[in-house]
């Protein structure tokens, strides 16, 4: 799989902040920013064979996926009328973890360093280099040329990011040479990118290439070659 730069720093935060990826909440006392005043959970969760653990709906590469989603499940980002209501909402939780026992590091620092109550921002990431798989002559699986040590199985697994950051708005994400990752916390890492012939407005005329989330290639119309680098070097769209 593809290295996610950025993830690897966040190492003992996305440790210490799945203790959240197993909240239940339930219904005793007083609500405050959308957390009970006592809730019960499991302190750990993991990512194991694509999924999940807490929740197998969930799709995951890293523990941090599974920690975003549970953090959306008691703080939801999309409900947040302001940055702060969001951090509240995030320390109270942490505070009921605490009060069980689960370690907390991380909780509050992660709702910080998010779009949540932030009207227009995004997560911004960057593909910091692109490589070729060379799969040996009867093997499945081969080696990336801008890293020998990963394994890969096509172009794509070789991509390495950089990022998250919270970027103002999606055009200043790309002014800056990056691509819209959605919102959240950075703390959940990078979707993948692709590179996305996003159809002409004006008819007859070809497609543009560029780098953007397979969603939002997906959401624009566009269309992306399955396992391909996500850059445009060398793509010629219809």
């Amino acid at each position: 799989m593809a290295r996610l730069v950025g993830q690897g720093s966040l190492g003992r935060k996305v440790r210490t902040l799945a203790i959240i990826a197993g909240v239940t909440i339930v219904g005793v006392g007083t609500l405050y920013g959308g957390v009970p005043a006592r809730a019960q959970q499991q302190c750990t969760d993991t990512c194991s064979n694509r999924t999940c653990t807490n929740n197998a709906n969930v799709k995951c590469s890293t523990d941090a996926t599974c920690v975003a989603a549970a953090i959306d499940a008691a703080c939801p980002c999309s409900g947040a009328s302001n940055h702060g209501q969001h951090q509240s909402c995030a320390v109270h939780l942490r505070n009921a973890l605490r009060k069980e026992g689960c370690p907390t590091e991380g909780i509050a620092p992660c709702s910080a360093r998010s779009t949540c109550g932030k009207a227009n921002a995004v997560l911004c990431c960057k593909v910091s280099s692109t490589g070729t798989c060379t799969i040996p002559a009867g093997s499945t699986t081969g080696t990336c040329t801008n890293n020998t040590a990963v394994t890969c199985g096509m172009d794509a697994d070789c991509t390495v990011l950089s990022g998250p950051k919270v970027a103002h708005d999606a055009a200043t994400c790309t002014a800056r040479g990056g691509y819209s990752s959605g919102t959240g916390s950075v703390c959940a890492g990078c979707q993948s990118a692709v590179a996305c012939c996003v159809p002409s407005s004006t008819a007859g005329q070809p497609g543009t290439c560029e780098v953007v989330s397979a969603a939002d290639c997906t959401s624009a119309g566009g269309t992306s070659t399955a396992g391909a680098a996500p850059t445009c070097s060398g793509v010629t769209c219809p």
